[in-house]
């Protein structure tokens, strides 16, 4: 069994600003799997800017019995 444990991360830099994080996990029955979803969140996850917030997600696979 794999684990893909998600990170998102979003931030606002505005005045009086303010920060989030989450944390998330997804369960894949192959590490290919697991690796696609976390490549395809990564390209779209790029820390970005879409105003006012600003944010970032990546993710970690990870294998577990």
């Amino acid at each position: 069994m794999w684990t893909l444990v998600l990170f998102t991360l979003f931030g606002n830099p505005n005045s009086g600003g303010g920060t989030y994080a989450n944390v998330s996990t997804f369960h894949f029955s192959t590490e290919k799997h697991c690796l696609e979803a976390a490549k395809t969140l990564e390209a779209q996850g790029v820390f970005a800017n879409s105003a006012p917030t600003s944010y970032q997600i990546f993710g970690k696979c990870i294998q577990h019995q």
